[in-house]
């Protein structure tokens, strides 16, 4: 696996869904977990990984 710099990802998309592909293709973003498999389903893709992009201006426990 190669190294995936999310920096500009971070900054870009925070507090977003975001759903991409294997290779770390970005296919959809959206405010809702429901509204980004939906998006993503439209668009033709039924496998993909999701993640929920944190605010990095406020605090979180992973």
């Amino acid at each position: 696996m190669q190294f995936q710099n999310f920096t500009e990802i971070f900054q870009k998309y925070k507090s977003q869904w975001i759903a991409f592909t294997d290779d770390n293709q970005i296919i959809v973003t959206a405010a809702t977990l429901e509204e980004l498999v939906t998006k993503a389903n439209q668009k033709g893709y039924d496998d993909f990984v999701t993640f929920l992009v944190p605010d990095i201006n406020n605090e979180f426990v992973l």
